[in-house]
């Protein structure tokens, strides 16, 4: 039996093959935007970290990256929902290209929905955490743990 071989002529419209089929599948994925972003959340720093991850995700997906900034801001202003994009058109900027910046836009709210730590305040708060008499022990030393992250504590003695 006598083997075929392949010279570089032949290679190339193999690969762009490949390469078309390939890019082919993954644009016909359908990717789940992630949901609105509750700016009335009572805990809006937590909700934004949350939000911010599944957004990051959602742009990876999208490729984000390769497309123009105006696509960017569209893809941006469609994943924040109502709310959030209510609170874009009403914020002023002091460089009227940063609102049309994806990145600006996200420090900004990043800004806005993530509040200046204060370790002896967050402190404060770990020590005062208190088991309510419905809570599960393991639900409350998860929510010990989301406390002590902003404590700040150079050494688990500390605590």
């Amino acid at each position: 039996m006598a083997q075929s071989q392949l010279n570089s002529e032949d290679i190339l419209p193999l690969l762009q093959k490949l390469l078309s089929s390939q890019s082919g599948v993954m644009s016909s994925i359908k990717v789940k935007q992630p949901p609105a972003l509750d700016t009335n959340s009572a805990n809006l720093a937590e909700t934004w970290r949350r939000w911010k991850n599944s957004y990051d995700t959602y742009y990876r997906l999208c490729d984000g990256d390769m497309l123009p900034e105006s696509r960017r801001i569209a893809l941006l202003l469609n994943a924040f929902g109502d709310s959030a994009t209510n609170i874009y058109y009403s914020m002023e900027w002091n460089d009227a290209d940063d609102q049309m910046q994806h990145d600006a836009v996200l420090r900004r709210f990043e800004d806005r929905c993530l509040p200046r730590r204060h370790p002896l305040v967050d402190r404060h708060i770990f020590y005062d955490a208190n088991r309510s008499s419905n809570e599960s022990t393991i639900s409350f030393v998860d929510s010990l743990w989301v406390l002590v992250k902003y404590c700040e504590f150079k050494d688990p003695q500390e605590m």
